[in-house]
């Protein structure tokens, strides 16, 4: 995914970390990828208002945002039909690379996860694969967010796994989906 090129000089990249050191790493590896416009913040109370008053294209929360409800966050927002931002792409960082947060990670809706630390190079295929690889936009009773079904292009010439796949295939029998917004890049 390296060579495909991220413009990242006029996003608006909001980063919610509780942590002084990882908020400042991901701010400065940012800014070396093109990035003028990063936004930080160590709470939910404080993401929740940039989100309100910002034009944000993009935002970088880590899953324990504010005691563990980074990902309850990005839920809410998810669910939130009134909200903006509610489809902007969301990778979420994780440190613990436990099986159920990584698992919990992935279903609150983020478009994808980053396990610390993570480099340079990974935090740009992240960016990379959401800005050249836009999901549509799942809501269901039981999980609103880009459709958690995607191929990568390696796996485009292998048999479905299900008989009835589909590129988009939705996440609940009553889904609706909507177009992705993917506005990096």
């Amino acid at each position: 995914m390296a060579h495909l090129e991220v413009n990242l000089e006029h996003v608006t990249i909001l980063v919610a970390d509780p942590h002084d050191g990882s908020r400042r790493i991901v701010g400065e590896m940012l800014h070396a990828l093109g990035a003028r416009n990063v936004i930080a913040v160590t709470t939910v109370e404080a993401a929740r208002e940039v989100l309100g008053g910002e034009c944000v294209d993009l935002m970088i929360c880590d899953y324990r945002l504010s005691e563990g409800k980074g990902a309850a966050f990005i839920s809410e927002l998810r669910a939130d039909r009134t909200n903006l931002a509610r489809s902007i792409p969301v990778l979420i960082t994780c440190s613990h690379t436990r099986l159920r947060d990584v698992q919990a990670a992935r279903d609150c809706g983020a478009n994808m996860v980053l396990v610390k630390p993570h480099s340079v190079t990974s935090l740009y295929d992240r960016l990379a694969w959401v800005a050249h690889r836009p999901r549509p936009f799942v809501s269901s009773s039981g999980y609103n967010g880009p459709s958690r079904r995607f191929r990568d292009d390696a796996s485009e010439n292998r048999p479905a796994r299900r008989k009835d796949d589909d590129p988009i295939g939705d996440e609940a029998g009553d889904a609706a989906v909507e177009p992705a917004r993917a506005s990096v890049g």
